[in-house]
């Protein structure tokens, strides 16, 4: 519990090796810390939004013509379920990533 946040953690294992494994899961639960960084404190999320192709083409331009960075094609082709090759017809619904613009104190 942290102020207001109360936070629950979980480790899943099969019952067999259970014994085992706990020293690990509460090693791993115990080494979380305050979260004290502003700039992670105030992040927020990323959002999915569903952008339409206007015309056939690749899902490369596609996704570049809905302004994804070059850096996040991979990323937004396995989204889509696709390879960046790949032709995608005209009225094609792809799933684009929006970041929020607002910060978290507004």
């Amino acid at each position: 519990k942290d102020g207001k946040n109360m936070y629950e953690m979980f480790a899943y294992t099969t019952p067999a090796i259970f014994s085992q494994m706990r020293p690990r899961f509460q090693a791993i639960i115990e080494s979380f810390g305050r979260l004290t960084d502003r700039a992670a404190l105030n992040r927020q999320p990323e959002r999915l939004q569903t952008h339409r192709v206007s015309r056939q083409t690749t899902l490369r331009d596609a996704l570049l013509r809905a302004r994804v960075p070059e850096e996040r094609l991979e990323e937004l082709a396995l989204i889509n379920q696709g390879r960046l090759g790949d032709t995608v017809p005209a009225g094609t619904l792809l799933k684009i990533i929006k970041t929020s613009t607002r910060s978290a104190t507004q």
